[in-house]
């Protein structure tokens, strides 16, 4: 599993902006069954732990989007994943 989120960092790119349904079809940031969650992403971008914009109308009716370095950062941490 850590070989194929290895693979799919590789090409995510720094300088662009991802929705939550682009990282959702990456299928790096997954639940505790091992299943992509739209519900697991919004959990850590509201914690804290992942950046990103909202770019909705506040966050009642949030739409957020994170910028590729940002989530690369978190992924590397998350999976330890030594460069």
């Amino acid at each position: 599993m850590i070989e194929k989120i290895k693979r799919k960092i590789k090409t995510i790119e720094d300088s662009k902006i991802y929705s939550i349904s682009e990282i959702l079809n990456l299928g790096v940031i997954i639940n505790t069954k091992q299943v992509p969650s739209a519900f697991t992403i919004y959990r850590l971008i509201e914690g804290g732990q992942l950046k990103a914009r909202n770019i909705g109308h506040g966050k009642k009716f949030g739409r957020y989007v994170v910028k590729g370095e940002d989530l690369k950062n978190y992924l590397v941490e998350c999976y330890q994943i030594v460069n």
